[in-house]
């Protein structure tokens, strides 16, 4: 899947979900961090990560949701033990989620100005071009290890054969 249809599959599944089992663990979450009772409306202002990317907003840096329990429908195929043909077996499995009220997000175009000015880099370019943690590699200067053993004993001991 790709990130569209995921955040699309998201956001039908928080706005079409039947579910009310969360609603106190939203409204206590919400509420304890200081939103009032009244500005909180699950499946209006109270979603999942991927649901406000589907709808162009961002969760802010450093914002913690409150996490609640959602069913997932799966499907798997079984053998029926009455006469060993294969079936479509379908459950629901628990999966815990994270949900951000609508005042812990940003409109992403405003994300993405913010931060247009910072050089847009690839996670592993400092590493790969050995301005990172490990330096690069000369091929021209390895050191077989036993080598560096041997310098360091003669440093501790001397040369004494």
């Amino acid at each position: 899947m790709t990130k569209t249809e995921i955040q699309s599959e998201a956001l039908d599944r928080a706005r079409n979900g039947q579910a009310l089992t969360n609603y106190p663990a939203i409204f206590a979450g919400f509420m304890a961090k200081g939103i009032a009772e009244a500005d909180i409306k699950p499946r209006e202002n109270v979603l999942t990560f991927n649901a406000w990317k589907a709808i162009g907003r961002s969760v802010k840096k450093g914002e913690h949701g409150v996490k609640i329990v959602t069913f997932v429908d799966c499907s798997s195929k079984g053998r029926d033990t009455e006469n060993g043909e294969q079936v479509d077996v379908t459950y629901r499995k628990s999966h815990t989620v994270t949900v951000f009220h609508v005042s812990q997000t940003e409109p992403t175009a405003d994300r993405d100005a913010r931060f247009a000015d910072r050089p847009q880099r690839h996670p592993r370019s400092q590493w790969a071009s050995g301005h990172g943690r490990y330096p690069p590699i000369d091929p021209d200067h390895v050191r077989d290890p036993g080598e560096d053993a041997a310098d360091r004993w003669n440093e501790t001991h001397g040369d004494r054969f």
